[in-house]
C-alpha cells in the first residue's frame, strides 16, 4: 500500500508555491501459448511436506514471501530455517530484516545480535543493530555504532547522513548524500533516497530559505518518506510543541503514524490537522486511508469523497482507494466504475485488472465483461502468473475445464508459491470427482499460509469433501448390512 501512497505526498511544496456471448471457446491467448509449452499437471502428492524441506528451501520460500510483502509468513519460514540449522547466520539476518519491515524492531535487534555471535566483525550486522535502535528511537546508541563503521561501507555512510539529519546538521548530511549519489558503487536504492534529501534542500532554498521551521518539517517529512518514519515522529512532535497550530506538521505526523501502522494515533493527528483547516485535500485523503485501515468503512468513504471534492491531485491514487472502499462497502457497481476510470486513463497495474475481473465474476455475475478485461490484461502482462490464473478462473466460471487447466498449469510454471493456483487446481479436481487429489491441492494452498482467505476456503473444501466421503462410506456400509 505504501509504495503508492508515497507517490501522492507532495503537498508541502504546494503550500510554498502560489453484445458478445459468454466465452466458451478457445481465447486468443491460446493461439499465443503453444500446447507443448504448457507444463504437465503437477502431482500434488509429490509436493514436499514441511518436515522434509531443507534449510535452503525454507530460505527461498521466505525470500519469495518477503518480496511479496507477506512478512509474517516470511518470518515463519526463516524460523523454520533456523530450526533446521541454528548455526547459520543467513537465517538470522533474513529474520531480523523481516522484523524491521514488520515494525518489530526489538525482535530485529535480538536476531541481528544472534547473527553477530557467528560473525562478530560484520559491519552489515552492526549496521542492522543500529537500524533497529533507530526504529526504537534509541538515537544515541545507533549513532555510536554507525560512526564506528568505515565510510567505505556505503549503506552505513548513508545512515551517517541520516544521523546528521536527526541532529539537525543538514548541510553536513547533504554533503554525505551528494557524495553517495556521485559514487558509482552506491546502490540505486541509496542513491534514490539520498536524492530525496538533496531535492528537499533545493526546494527549501528556492521557496523557504528563511523559514527554519518549514525546513525542519520538510527534512523530517523526507525522513519519513525514506522509511525512517519511527525516527521522524519525535522530531515532528518537537515542531508541534514549537507551533501547535502548524497544520502541515500534524499531517506529516499522521502520515508517519500511518506508515508505522499506529492507526489511532494517525487518526488523532489528522483530525487535529482537519480542525485547523477543513479544506485541505491531503488531510481528508489520509483520514480516509486511516479509517479504511481501521475498518471504519463509512468514515473512509466520507473522507475519500471529500478529498475528491477538494480536488486531491493524484486522481489515480484516490480512485484506486475509492474503488477498494466501495468494494468493502458492497457497493460493487461504484467500485467497478472507479476501476474502469483507472483503466480508461491508461493505468496498467495488474492489481486493477485483477480486482475488476474478480468483481465481475464474483459479485456482478458478468463473465463476458471479465473475459473482455482479461483479453486486455493478457496484452499488457502476458507472462505474469496472475494473468493466467485470472483467465483460468473465467473458464472455471464458464465450465470450460480444459482451458482452465491449461492456464492454471502455465500459471504454476511461472509461480509455485501462489496459493490461489493450488486452490483452483483443487476446485477443478473436485469438479472431476478426484477428491483425494483435490484435498492435496487444498492442503498445499493452506500450507503456503500467507493468504488467509484462500487458506480458509481451502479448509472449508477439505471439510466438505471429508463429510461427503464419510457419508458415502456410511451409505455403503448400510447397503452391505442390508444384503
Amino acid at each position: 500500500m505504501w509504495a503508492i501512497i508515497i507517490s501522492g505526498t507532495t503537498f508541502l511544496i504546494g503550500n510554498k508555491i502560489k453484445d458478445l456471448k459468454t466465452p466458451t471457446t478457445t481465447p486468443p491467448t491460446q493461439n499465443i501459448i503453444k500446447e507443448e509449452s504448457l507444463v504437465s499437471e503437477n502431482n500434488p502428492e509429490e509436493t514436499q511436506n514441511e518436515s522434509t524441506k531443507t534449510f535452503a528451501e525454507h530460505i527461498r520460500e521466505g525470500d519469495k514471501l518477503f518480496a511479496n510483502y507477506y512478512y509474517k509468513s516470511a518470518i515463519s519460514e526463516y524460523k523454520k530455517a533456523i530450526e533446521k540449522n541454528p548455526n547459520e547466520i543467513l537465517a538470522y539476518k533474513r529474520l531480523a530484516e523481516t522484523y524491521l519491515k514488520n515494525n518489530e524492531p526489538e525482535f530485529a535487534e535480538e536476531n541481528f545480535k544472534k547473527a553477530l555471535v557467528f560473525s562478530p566483525n560484520s559491519n552489515d550486522l552492526k549496521l542492522g543493530i543500529a537500524r533497529a535502535y533507530l526504529n526504537q528511537n534509541n538515537t544515541e546508541d545507533a549513532k555510536k555504532i554507525i560512526w564506528d563503521i568505515p565510510e567505505t561501507h556505503l549503506e552505513a555512510r548513508y545512515y551517517q547522513g541520516i544521523s546528521m539529519i536527526l541532529y539537525e546538521k543538514y548541510d553536513d548530511a547533504i554533503k554525505i548524500f551528494n557524495e553517495l549519489v556521485k559514487n558509482s558503487e552506491t546502490s540505486q536504492s541509496i542513491k534514490n533516497k539520498s536524492e530525496n534529501f538533496i531535492k528537499t534542500k533545493e526546494t527549501i532554498e528556492l521557496y523557504a530559505k528563511d523559514d527554519k521551521l518549514f525546513a525542519k518539517l520538510y527534512y523530517f517529512y523526507t525522513l519519513s518518506i525514506n522509511d525512517e518514519y519511527i525516527s521522524a515522529i519525535p522530531h515532528l512532535f518537537s515542531i508541534i510543541n514549537e507551533k501547535n497550530n502548524y497544520r502541515d506538521a500534524w499531517i506529516v505526523l499522521g502520515y508517519s503514524y500511518l506508515r508505522a501502522n499506529k492507526l489511532n494515533e494517525a487518526i488523532d493527528s489528522l483530525i487535529k490537522a482537519r480542525d485547523l483547516d477543513p479544506e485541505k485535500a491531503e488531510t481528508s485523503f489520509y483520514l480516509g486511508i486511516a479509517y479504511f485501515s481501521n475498518n471504519e468503512i463509512e468514515k473512509a468513504v466520507y473522507y475519500l469523497q471529500k478529498a475528491q471534492s477538494l480536488n486531491f491531485k493524484n486522481k489515480d491514487l484516490l480512485d484506486l482507494k475509492l474503488a477498494e472502499v466501495y468494494n468493502a462497502r458492497n457497493d460493487f457497481e461504484k467500485s467497478e466504475a472507479k476501476y474502469n476510470e483507472l483503466l480508461n486513463r491508461g493505468n496498467t497495474e495488474i492489481t486493477i485488472f485483477e480486482n475488476i475481473i474478480n468483481l465481475n465474476l464474483e459479485k456482478l455475475n458478468n463473465p463476458k465483461k471479465a473475459f473482455e478485461i482479461a483479453e486486455n490484461l493478457y496484452k499488457k502482462h502476458p507472462e505474469e502468473a496472475k494473468t493466467h490464473l485470472l483467465l483460468s478462473k473465467i473458464y472455471i466460471n464458464t465450465n470450460n475445464l480444459k482451458h482452465a487447466k491449461s492456464f492454471l498449469n502455465y500459471a504454476l510454471n511461472l509461480d509455485q508459491t501462489n496459493p490461489e493456483i493450488y486452490f483452483y487446481m483443487g476446485k477443478i479436481s473436485e469438479i472431476e470427482n478426484k477428491h483425494s487429489v483435490a484435498k492435496e491441492y487444498y492442503q498445499v494452498a493452506i500450507s503456503l499460509g500467507y493468504h488467509e482467505e484462500i487458506a480458509k476456503k481451502s479448509l472449508d473444501r477439505i471439510n466438505i469433501i471429508n463429510s461427503f466421503l464419510n457419508n458415502k462410506s456410511y451409505q455403503v456400509n448400510l447397503l452391505n448390512q442390508w444384503q
